[in-house]
């Protein structure tokens, strides 16, 4: 299957929309709180479970990753290799037409070719549109693929798969701010995921050099106060 630029817009429209009408949402909730609780970190729960919590993360990106160029190589590669297969034809008979043109002019340096000349216009001309029919069309394509993105990573934070849920602890939280607590980290998640594993995964690679920092720091302290 394929989509229209036309169709491309709706989408992006209404997952902007959505991602709006959430905001809203959120914060109606935020004024109608009377008392909302300041979160914490569960007391139970390790930095070692972060970096668990980001490692299966980083997995699910992955997966999303391959999935999603699945869909892509299904519902917009054909039309791209058809519009590389037309630059590529194009060049190749402004090539042809040029190498005439030189080869005419080599022979008889008088020679007429503005009709040769005329005709490397006319195809220079088309190249460029056709050129930058592909980047548009490869730009829509981008667009699509991150909405399709954040709905999917939406539609797995939905089924269970949270980072603020794990980490923070929401004990005493009214039914509002509970509620308000839970849209935030499906959307959280939805963006996370969206962005790609490389992010994630330098993410993890900060926070573990930031904790064998510590570590060593601790060892250093512990040495001196055995000293």
């Amino acid at each position: 299957m394929d989509f229209d630029s036309k169709k491309d817009r709706s989408v992006v429209k209404w997952m902007s929309v959505a991602a709006i009408g959430a905001t809203i949402v959120l914060l109606i909730f935020a004024i109608r709180a009377e008392q909302w609780i300041v979160p914490a970190i569960k007391e139970d729960f390790l930095a070692s479970d972060l970096v668990n919590l980001l490692g299966t993360l980083v997995f699910v990106a992955l997966l999303q990753e391959r999935a999603l160029e699945v869909f892509v190589s299904m519902s917009r590669r054909t039309v791209s290799l058809r519009m590389e297969l037309d630059i590529a034809e194009i060049d190749e008979w402004t090539t042809k037409h040029e190498a005439r043109r030189d080869k005419a002019l080599e022979t008889n340096p008088k020679a007429d070719v503005s009709r040769i000349q005329s005709s490397i216009n006319g195809l220079r001309k088309k190249l460029s549109e056709k050129r930058l029919e592909l980047r548009d069309y490869r730009s829509r394509t981008m667009r699509l693929a991150l909405s399709v993105s954040v709905a999917i990573g939406v539609l797995i934070s939905v089924a269970g798969l949270r980072t603020l849920e794990h980490t923070v602890s929401t004990a005493g939280f009214g039914d509002s701010q509970l509620s308000a607590f839970k849209g935030a980290d499906i959307l959280l998640m939805g963006a996370l995921l969206a962005g790609g594993s490389d992010g994630i995964h330098k993410l993890m690679s900060v926070l573990t050099s930031t904790l064998d920092s510590y570590k060593v720091l601790a060892k250093k302290l512990s040495g001196r106060d055995t000293n």
